[in-house]
């Protein structure tokens, strides 16, 4: 009993820190980019991040989660990657259609931007393997190898350049470099698809689309208000606004570490032990709760000094609206708790229906809000739209609960 706690709180651990890692990556480039450039280039910088990321959450289709949820081997690596290469070049395709109404310089930052999404997804793959049979050293080497290269290259060319673009290709040069040394040598070359052998998995990708619909739907609400933000006011309220939501979002994906831990564990119990996999998923919802009135309470009483430390004195003064998103963090990673137990049900088409509802919510308080109020009012919106989706899923979660027991 003793060893297998001991082995489950160090495969948690690895998790966890590899997790953290993975946080840390986008933060830091944007924390050096606000440090070193101006706030205007930041906002750039901002834009072309947020622009990229409602394109690639649906062309990423969530692979890692359907292959963490689904434990039988029913699908070939050569499927996952050649799916990965098909849409990753959609996704690329359409990140430069949609920056043909900006200047050239958002284009190429926007163009790189989608590139190393493009390459990250790759790493996604080995990752949901390495999760989905366990392997947590290997996730955690993988993810340590991305940040450790990713951040070397960028920030040596960032310092020594000041050039944001030079910067950018050479993160893509470091993800690169990582996934040779520690995710291709894993895989078996024989399981790689070929340009002769590749056929386009179709089956995989009618499973996979809910989710990419979901995810794609949830990203577009978190990045809508950077839209409206930036056309109303600017780069470099985005610039700010972005700041304060890096760091919510920092310790958000800390706490979806606690995910990947539990979604292949709460598969497990609901196959193999109904009345276990009760028991964890209360322990898993308690444990986002707790962990974010902790950071709450943290950024409560040295927010101020956080920001200024991070991003400089001119970004210290918003300390009410970082608190703000952190409590919206909060009701997000409830929310999310709730969408895990219904990918480990399998219920992938509630998630775009909620999600949906939600981003209708978002877009009409971003129209109304965010012009007249700035800044303050992409927070409200922040708020009013991770309230509005805790409640709808937990009103669905109970509604699935009752019929299932009837």
């Amino acid at each position: 009993m003793l060893h297998t706690s001991l082995r489950r709180m160090k495969r948690y651990s690895l998790i966890f820190i590899g997790n953290t890692l993975l946080s840390l990556t986008p933060w830091l480039i944007f924390i050096f980019a606000a440090r070193v450039l101006s706030p205007h280039q930041a906002g750039l910088l901002g834009l072309a991040l947020s622009l990229s990321a409602p394109i690639f959450m649906f062309t990423n289709l969530q692979l890692r989660t359907f292959i963490v949820v689904h434990q039988k081997n029913e699908f070939e690596l050569s499927d996952y990657v050649t799916l990965r290469l098909a849409m990753g070049s959609l996704a690329i395709l359409l990140s430069l259609i949609i920056g043909i109404v900006y200047t050239p310089t958002i284009v190429l930052t926007l163009f790189l931007c989608a590139v190393m999404r493009f390459l990250e997804s790759f790493h996604e793959v080995a990752q949901g393997i390495y999760l989905r049979d366990q392997r947590s050293l290997r996730y955690f080497m993988s993810q340590l190898s991305r940040f450790f290269f990713v951040i070397l290259f960028y920030t040596f060319m960032l310092y020594t350049t000041r050039n944001l673009p030079l910067a950018l290709t050479a993160a893509c040069i470091a993800l690169v470099l990582s996934l040779i040394i520690c995710d291709l040598s894993f895989f078996d070359k024989s399981s790689l698809p070929t340009l002769r052998s590749a056929k386009f998995p179709s089956t995989l990708l009618r499973s996979t689309l809910p989710l990419g619909i979901a995810v794609f739907l949830s990203s577009l609400t978190t990045n809508f208000p950077r839209y409206i933000l930036e056309n109303s006011s600017g780069e470099e309220s985005l610039a700010y606004f972005m700041a304060l939501f890096f760091i919510a979002n920092g310790f958000s994906r800390i706490s979806s570490s606690f995910e990947l831990y539990y979604r292949p564990l709460l598969s497990d119990r609901l196959s193999s032990s109904p009345a276990q996999f009760s028991s964890e998923a209360l322990r898993f919802f308690l444990l986002q709760f707790f962990y974010w009135i902790v950071v709450v309470l943290f950024l409560y009483f040295v927010g101020e000094q956080m920001l200024s430390a991070l991003y400089g004195s001119n970004y210290s003064r918003y300390t009410t609206e970082l608190l703000l998103i952190s409590v919206a963090h909060l009701f997000l990673s409830l929310n999310s708790s709730i969408h895990t137990l219904f990918q480990v049900y399998k219920k992938f088409r509630i998630q775009a229906e909620l999600q949906g509802l939600t981003l209708l919510i978002t877009i009409l308080g971003s129209v109304f809000l965010i012009p007249k109020n700035g800044l303050m009012g992409a927070c409200y919106v922040v708020m009013l739209y991770s309230a509005t989706s805790l409640i709808m899923s937990v009103i669905v979660a109970k509604a699935l609960r009752n019929r299932e027991q009837s």
